[in-house]
């Protein structure tokens, strides 16, 4: 049924990936009508994204609220997914003209804030901070800007890497000298003309390296809240400036204190913005257009982002479903999905020419299964460990088909070009620890606790032996003298301490070890009389037969 299901499922992307698109009436009526719902129109809209078709959208909710009709979902409100999925059904999937433009869009917003920020007084000397963090080996160089994907593999990409980064901040460093002589002295025009042609090329510099997005964002909130602050004071200042100038006509000793107070105000709040704008790196208003203009590329840039995300939740939904019951509910599992998702739309780069679905679910992928590895367990595995878990059970599931039982750790080991240790080691790391508190039955009044052996206190039956043993002891052991009876129990330990030595037995009867040797050797002799002998070798008979 399943295979047919995939048939019909592939014919369908056939036909439409010939006309280029599809209407959810035309999926509807091209499906054979046993085993269509919800889920499985989820899994067509995935299947045809991924092939480039288009789903023509307009009687999507109709279709939708028909099909929860029909599958008679109680209080679908209430259950979060079944909620989700019925928000998302409203969700216009994207062409890929579209994908171009706002990934277009989205690169766009964020080269003009970094070009903006990082032509700011205040932007340079975050970014030369940081220079100075990666010097000092406080701060890695690939949490700054955008390194090869090769990096952390290879050794020498890691070097290359290293050197190109580090020829760019020697460059960037060279040019900020002749910036930053310009903040504390008044330049000549030639000096001036050299400085604005330095800053135009640290700030193209930085745009080629390519800062990471929540470091240049995480400035720019920084930016933008000395600005809102800075428009705050002066507002202020302004208004205590007019409240002044009215109180000024003003007689009184109330008025006069009153108006002294207010100018004591003014001079604080004036330091204060004072302090404010130096940090910020320029004057009130000069810092409002900047910030205005941060704002609107900001405003692009997310708008980009929700379009591109908006258009691929389903996408995310698809590749969640692949991953259920393996110990994350499902929506944790869209949840994860979705943050691989936007980090996928951030590092998207259209101009490869290659579809963004396809670079999408490896970052999806990745995201859930790393959640998995993380989260669904209560002793963490790692990633590479997870990853040969997988491989096991898919061997083992293809393994039993063809012969037809559960294969051995040799065979899996053999088809999958493992040592047969590490198969094993995996499959006793997949082995889920079982809560020892949890109910069984049906009216869940035992625990799984209860049904485990304790192998660390004594059964009855090894109380008894030990008793019936203890007795049988005390009657062999009283047949010999006092002196030869204490030096047993001491030596073989068999008055529930540690066995002692014969230099340790020695000191306690204050005698030599040789004496002690000579008193054990003639109680043994002693014991080994049958008539002694058969008391205790019968308890041992009948304990072996047990």
């Amino acid at each position: 049924m399943a295979e047919r299901k995939d048939e019909n499922i592939e014919d369908l992307v056939k036909k439409a990936r010939k006309k280029g698109r599809i209407t959810y009436k035309e999926i509807t009526s091209l499906l054979p009508s046993v085993g269509y719902s919800l889920d499985s129109m989820d899994e067509i809209v995935v299947a045809l994204m991924e092939a480039g078709v288009e789903v023509e959208v307009g009687s999507v909710r109709s279709k939708k609220k028909a099909l929860l009709a029909e599958e008679e979902f109680p209080g679908a409100g209430g259950d979060p997914a079944k909620a989700y999925l019925k928000q998302i059904s409203n969700l216009r999937l994207l062409k890929k003209e579209e994908e171009v433009l706002y990934s277009k869009q989205l690169d766009d917003a964020r080269r003009n804030i970094i070009r903006i920020l990082f032509s700011t007084k205040f932007g340079l000397k975050k970014f030369f901070k940081a220079i100075e963090l990666t010097e000092k080996d406080i701060l890695q160089i690939e949490d700054l800007v955008q390194v090869d994907s090769k990096y952390w593999t290879s050794r020498q990409k890691n070097k290359e890497e290293k050197a190109r980064v580090a020829e760019a901040f020697a460059f960037l460093k060279e040019r900020f000298e002749v910036v930053r002589r310009t903040w504390f002295e008044e330049p000549s025009p030639e000096e001036a003309k050299r400085a604005r042609r330095c800053l135009f090329e640290i700030v193209n510099k930085i745009d080629e390296l390519k800062p990471k997005t929540k470091v240049v964002f995480r400035w720019l909130d920084d930016f933008m809240a000395l600005v809102g602050k800075a428009k705050e004071l002066d507002a202020r200042i302004k208004q205590l400036e007019h409240e002044i100038l009215l109180a000024e006509g003003t007689k009184g000793p109330e008025a006069a204190e009153r108006l002294d107070a207010a100018r004591q105000e003014l001079r604080r709040l004036k330091n204060r913005l004072k302090e404010v704008t130096k940090t910020l790196g320029m004057e009130v208003q000069d810092g409002a257009d900047y910030a205005a203009r941060l704002n609107t590329e900001y405003q692009l840039f997310m708008e980009a982002k929700e379009r591109m995300t908006c258009g691929n939740v389903r996408l995310v939904i698809g590749i969640a479903k692949r991953f259920l019951n393996r110990g994350l509910d499902f929506m944790d599992l869209v949840q994860e999905g979705n943050v691989g998702l936007m980090k996928a739309i951030e590092k998207f780069d259209y101009r490869k020419g290659y579809k963004f679905s396809t670079y999408a679910t490896w970052w999806i992928r990745q995201s859930i299964t790393r959640a998995i590895a993380d989260q669904s367990r209560t002793i963490r595995i790692p990633i590479h460990m997870i990853e040969t878990i997988t491989k096991i059970s898919k061997a083992s599931r293809l393994l039993m088909q063809e012969y037809g039982r559960e294969p051995t750790a040799q065979e899996v080991a053999e088809y999958i070009d493992v040592r047969v240790e590490k198969v094993k080691q995996a499959m006793e790391a997949a082995r889920e620890p079982i809560s020892i508190d949890k109910p069984i039955g049906k009216n869940e009044d035992t625990y799984m606790g209860d049904l485990l052996v304790d192998t660390i206190q004594p059964t009855p039956y090894e109380d008894a032996r030990d008793i019936l043993l203890r007795e049988r002891l005390d009657e062999v052991l009283s047949t010999l003298t006092k002196r030869e009876k204490k030096v047993i129990e001491l030596r073989f330990g068999l008055n529930n301490e540690p066995p002692k030595t014969l230099e340790e037995v020695g000191f306690i009867f204050g005698v030599t070890r040789e004496r002690i040797r000579q008193i054990e050797a003639k109680a043994l002799r002693k014991l080994q009389n049958p008539i002694r002998s058969d008391l205790l070798r019968s308890l041992l008979e009948s304990d072996r037969k047990y």
